[in-house]
């Protein structure tokens, strides 16, 4: 009987290490300051999601970076260095505030989209989010700090570069859930609308999707030992933002985006927040065949015209 208890008192012990040891690689996966994936050719794109528009990636990222951005930055509410890129239109129409996805970069997202707003008479603000880039910050917090981090460049733009049009919040993937959850901050009135392309509607949940259906390694109990890390280590918590609470809040246009063959952040995700906002202004774009983040290059004339539609009635 006593060898019996020893066993199962070392199973349990190993049991704990193990999980311990789980939840701590799992927030330095999702939360530690890593060098984003740097895509040059279209060799460098072979074996992953973006492979098949490997050519229009780079084109277009080619475009994005020929143009003649201005180098800004602004602190964070916490003390960090924010830093950013500003384009100025000849006429602006309105100004543009895009945040870039998980582990990514403006000039990566936003490749075969941010000349065409500049050109069609938008300005653009493209900041690197903290822990990304030349930003400060060492730990992601999807979206819990980041939408702080909007409110920070929302004031920059009205101090620095107003724009009597106003200001349209748009992100893809954590930046869509980041500007989603922006809303619940006491925005000014020149916040106009929201953009949001496959966005998540809550650090919990999206990190649970990451172990179920990434890892294969069930909820319990790696997820709340992660989530006691991230408010330890990381200093966030993972119910410290959520976009169905921020949307309920939401009365002004906003336009979801979404793959159908998303398998990173589910379609799902953005059924939850359309029906979760408030606006009578809403509208989600699906798009069939589209992976995470590629609804744009999947079907871009569709895309494109309910874009400059949701534009008009933002901005005119």
């Amino acid at each position: 009987m006593r060898e019996l208890l020893i066993l199962v008192l070392i199973l349990i012990g190993i049991a704990a290490v193990v999980s311990v040891t789980a939840a701590f690689l799992l927030f330095l996966f999702a939360c530690e300051r890593k060098a984003p994936s740097d895509y040059k050719t279209e060799e460098d794109l072979v074996g992953t999601a973006y492979e098949k528009f490997g050519k229009e990636i780079l084109a277009g990222r080619a475009e994005y970076l020929s143009l003649p951005w201005e180098e800004v930055t602004t602190e964070s509410f916490d003390g960090f260095v924010l830093f950013g890129r500003y384009l100025k239109a000849e006429e602006p129409k309105g100004t543009i505030l895009m945040m870039h996805g998980f582990r990514s970069s403006g000039e990566f997202d936003f490749s075969c989209i941010a000349r065409k707003l500049y050109l069609s008479g938008y300005s653009l603000l493209v900041p690197d989010q903290r822990a990304h880039g030349k930003s400060g910050g060492k730990y992601i917090t999807f979206g819990v700090k980041e939408s702080r981090d909007v409110l920070s460049w929302v004031r920059w733009i009205g101090e620095n570069r107003p724009d009597p049009n106003g200001i349209l919040l748009h992100g893809i993937s954590m930046g869509a859930s980041t500007v989603m959850m922006a809303a619940e901050q006491s925005l000014p009135d020149s916040v106009k609308g929201i953009g949001a392309d496959c966005g998540f509607t809550s650090p919990a949940e999206i990190m649970k999707h990451f172990l179920v259906n990434g890892f294969h390694i069930p909820a319990f109990p790696v997820f709340p030992l992660a989530r006691l890390i991230c408010r330890t280590v990381g200093g966030f918590s993972m119910y410290g933002a959520d976009t169905v609470e921020a949307l309920k809040k939401w009365t002004k246009p906003i336009l979801f985006v979404h793959g159908k063959a998303d398998t990173l952040v589910p379609y799902e995700m953005s059924l939850v927040n359309l029906e979760a906002c408030a606006s009578e202004d809403k509208k989600l774009v699906s798009v069939e065949e589209a992976g995470h983040g590629m609804s744009y290059l999947t079907e871009p004339d569709r895309v494109c015209k309910e874009l400059d539609r949701f534009l008009e009635r933002v901005f005119g």
